[in-house]
């Protein structure tokens, strides 16, 4: 758990919308892996933030409650020596369109948006 506060912060300040401009934000993370063998392990990740005013993220106007979430599950495995292959599926999540998944640049399109990825790194150590 974290949580930040911020006397006259200055995003808020430049929009000259409001006569408060503290602001105030906080998060957790949950974080679990299991190695089901010496090569496989899998992973869940957990995570939230809720950015009061806005101001942590910026993805929504200034002043807008903003709440963001993600789970992500993750399958690793030691292929050779040092080499791993890691295959990782997030979903995002907020209450505000705040993800670009329909249209070109950044345009918020979405409350949702899901990401799958593959890796391959190598540890030397």
């Amino acid at each position: 758990m974290d949580d930040g506060w911020e006397s006259d912060e200055a995003y808020l300040r430049s929009t000259g919308t409001r006569g408060d401009n503290d602001a105030s934000w906080w998060g957790w993370a949950a974080y679990v892996a299991y190695d089901w063998t010496a090569a496989l392990r899998t992973a869940l990740r957990l995570e939230y933030m809720k950015d009061a005013e806005g101001v942590r993220t910026q993805l929504s106007p200034a002043g807008t409650k903003l709440d963001l979430s993600e789970v992500t599950l993750t399958a690793q495995y030691k292929i050779w020596r040092g080499l791993v292959g890691r295959v990782e599926y997030r979903h995002d999540s907020a209450n505000h369109k705040v993800f670009a998944i329909r249209a070109p640049g950044y345009v918020p399109t979405g409350k949702t948006q899901d990401t799958i990825s593959f890796d391959f790194y190598y540890l030397f150590f």
